[in-house]
């Protein structure tokens, strides 16, 4: 990911919590369509070029095993503040 060199410490963490968010959306909405947890990977390594796989893992555990019901807006929502809580 390329960050602007003028981005403060809040902007860039903004921007990367904004792809998490994004990833948990597309890993959702990807589940919901009936793709194995395995497709899922394997296709965001696909669009990333090189997925940070243990996020990318961690994060498909989570929404096809504890949070199957939770919706892919959901899902971005709840990926994007709870990286925004982390330090």
């Amino acid at each position: 990911m390329t960050i602007c060199g003028s981005a403060t410490g809040t902007e860039t963490k903004e921007v990367v919590c904004r792809s998490v968010g994004a990833r948990a959306q597309a890993i959702a909405a990807a589940r919901d369509q009936g793709k194995s947890m395995e497709e899922v990977i394997a296709s965001q390594r696909n669009v990333t070029g090189q997925a940070d796989d243990k996020t990318t893992k961690e994060a498909a555990e989570l929404l096809f095993h504890r949070f199957r019901q939770m919706t892919p807006e959901a899902a971005a929502f709840e990926f994007y503040m709870d990286c925004l809580d982390n330090d």
